[in-house]
């Protein structure tokens, strides 16, 4: 994947973000495409990015950006198998 296609990719699914600075943040830019990409997007990233940077997302996924449905998805799709946990454990604030 050419460095404008991940900044096109940046641009939309880490809109709030300059795509150069997203990228850097592999973990929660993935987690983004997991999320809201379009099913040609998300296996371009992971053709080039890799099996293990996916699963490595759903190893330790950032807070609040994997809805239960795409966390129970890429657990399937990257045979991983069915999730221990029915959503993906979210940030724990201390009382």
């Amino acid at each position: 994947m050419t460095e404008e296609a991940l900044l096109d990719l940046a641009r939309r699914y880490a809109w709030w973000r300059v795509p150069a600075e997203a990228l850097p943040d592999r973990r929660r830019f993935i987690a983004q495409v997991m999320e809201h990409g379009t099913w040609e997007d998300a296996h371009a990233l992971l053709a080039d990015w890799g099996r293990d940077a996916f699963t490595g997302v759903l190893r330790d996924p950032p807070p609040g950006v994997l809805s239960p449905r795409s966390w129970r998805f890429w657990h399937v799709r990257l045979g991983c198998g069915e999730p221990a946990e029915a959503a993906p454990p979210g940030r724990v604030i201390p009382a």
